[in-house]
């Protein structure tokens, strides 16, 4: 969930119709590479590609509450918990993990700019904000 929430929290953090539909299709893309990118990690791998035919890990983004500060919150509660439980259960995992967390994160904040159809400056200070304390948690 840590994955999804951090993109989420971005997005949400500067909201706008346009630039939050292209930074969804954005996360999705990501999301989608991750299998990819990160082919020798079977944590990533387990998100996403279920062999038993069970659904992969989604995200209400409902639960990440009805504010940008909750959002950024919630997002951080669970990378912080995903953190605890892969350094003691799949520490091998953690390098990537959190390098997927804050791809999905910047790849939505650099998606889409302010203004008319999302064309202006990429990367909003409230956008670089929530960068900047993902950043911290997964250093």
């Amino acid at each position: 969930m840590a994955p999804l929430s951090c993109g989420f929290a971005v997005a949400i953090s500067d909201f706008g119709i346009v630039s939050t539909a292209i930074e969804g299709a954005a996360m999705s893309k990501e999301l989608a590479a991750a299998t990819e990118t990160y082919a020798g990690n079977e944590l990533i791998q387990s998100l996403f590609k279920k062999a038993d035919g069970t659904e992969p890990v989604k995200l209400d983004p409902a639960e990440l509450g009805n504010s940008a500060e909750n959002a950024t919150e919630k997002a951080a509660a669970f990378v912080a918990e995903a953190i605890k439980i892969l350094s003691e259960k799949a520490p091998s995992e953690l390098a990537d993990y959190k390098a997927l967390c804050y791809s999905v994160s910047d790849r939505v904040a650099n998606a889409a700019g302010s203004g008319l159809f999302g064309s202006g400056v990429k990367v909003s200070a409230k956008e670089a904000a929530v960068l900047t304390k993902l950043k911290t948690l997964l250093a």
